[in-house]
């Protein structure tokens, strides 16, 4: 109970560290962003440099940016500190800014140097977490290319295959290790492995 309750404090200082720089625009985050803010490739931040880097591939990025961090990342934050890392890394399958994935464009909502970017972190890291939920099913077959041999986790497995979404999950769940296996849709589903 302990971890969790520090966790929480860590997240809460982050926060207030973010409300007491409104105005001062200081940059507490590193993005990657392209065509005037519609897209970003990546976000980092980084607590600690002498502990390992997570890397997370989620659906699409929202309103987070180099300032503040919205309640996915917020989770995200959470859980990487939870488990011990330093630092995190959040990708996503689709870097087209959106806060309704529905809107997405499945062509180039992508991004032009998206998959560039993520084989360039996932060449760095050696924990990947994927959670990009039931909407990245158009992209998990190219992620699970993408991502390689690579041991890889998640937060759990939708009942259709796909890796779930951190703001879904309560603070007590554990990271599974998953697998990707084919089926005869010709897509990928994702299976935690017990």
């Amino acid at each position: 109970m302990k971890e969790i309750d520090q966790s929480i404090a860590f997240v809460d200082h982050v926060k207030q560290i973010e409300s007491a720089n409104v105005g001062k625009r200081k940059k507490m985050y590193a993005c990657q962003f392209a065509c005037e803010h519609q897209f970003r490739y990546c976000l980092k931040y980084c607590w600690d440099k002498s502990k390992e880097r997570i890397v997370w591939i989620g659906l699409n990025p929202s309103r987070a940016n180099e300032y503040n961090l919205d309640s996915t990342l917020y989770r995200v934050l959470y859980y990487s500190h939870k488990w011990g890392f330093g630092s995190f890394v959040m990708l996503n399958a689709f870097a087209q800014i959106s806060t309704d994935p529905r809107v997405i464009d499945r062509a180039k909502g992508i991004g032009r140097r998206n998959d560039e970017i993520i084989r360039e972190y996932l060449s760095r890291t050696s924990c990947v977490m994927c959670a990009w939920s039931n909407c990245g099913r158009n992209r998990q077959n190219e992620l699970s290319q993408l991502i390689g041999d690579k041991t890889v986790c998640c937060l759990g497995v939708s009942k259709a295959g796909y890796p779930c979404h951190p703001s879904r999950k309560r603070n007590e769940v554990k990271r599974v290790r998953m697998r990707f296996y084919s089926n005869c849709k010709q897509n990928s589903i994702a299976m935690a492995e017990r």
